[in-house]
């Protein structure tokens, strides 16, 4: 989904056609749900926080500012309200990612790709740290870009593509260690 049909879906909500929601949760659901469930660690949690993301999507449409990044609008919602039910369940962890260098050099389509197609997804993510778990079900699921994947996680781009393309070392090990 593109920055013009989220704010066309945006403005459906605003009218009060529930379709909008509807196409934004199809695209969004699974990739808020993963990041979510990365930090959480408990699929009942994360799945409730992601059903409360798009509850207050419908109730917040109107506080979107077009042309500031639909992707990054919504992960950061969806990581406050996860802080938020962290705190709220006083199990406050610190929910840090450790620094770590990285170049900013984006990794080729076609590598990750061959390395999932023979990975099931959900297997994959086994073998995936928290972060990775994270900036994996952001760039394959969300379609987001590194950019905002930096900003949902508050760690600079360069971490974030370092750390992605760690993970893709980690399944091409994991394949070939079958």
């Amino acid at each position: 989904m593109d920055d013009k049909y989220f704010e066309i879906c945006i403005r459906h909500i605003l009218e009060g056609d529930r379709d909008g929601l509807k196409e934004i949760y199809q695209a969004y659901a699974a990739a808020v749900y993963g990041a979510v469930l990365a930090v959480v660690k408990n699929r009942e949690n994360a799945e409730d926080i992601t059903s409360e993301l798009f509850i207050r999507l419908w109730q917040a449409a109107g506080k979107y500012q077009p042309g500031q990044g639909h992707k990054a609008w919504l992960f950061r919602i969806a990581r406050n309200m996860t802080i938020d039910f962290m705190r709220k369940n006083q199990r406050e962890q610190e929910l840090e990612w450790p620094e770590l260098i990285g170049t900013e050099k984006d990794s080729g389509s076609g590598t990750e790709q061959e390395v999932l197609d023979r990975l099931s997804f959900e297997e994959a993510l086994g073998y995936l740290n928290a972060r990775e778990k994270i900036i994996f079900h952001m760039k394959i699921l969300g379609g987001c870009t590194f950019r905002e994947i930096a900003e949902y996680l508050q760690i600079p781009q360069g971490t974030v593509s370092w750390s992605y393309q760690q993970g893709l070392e980690k399944l091409r090990r994991a394949e070939y260690g079958r």
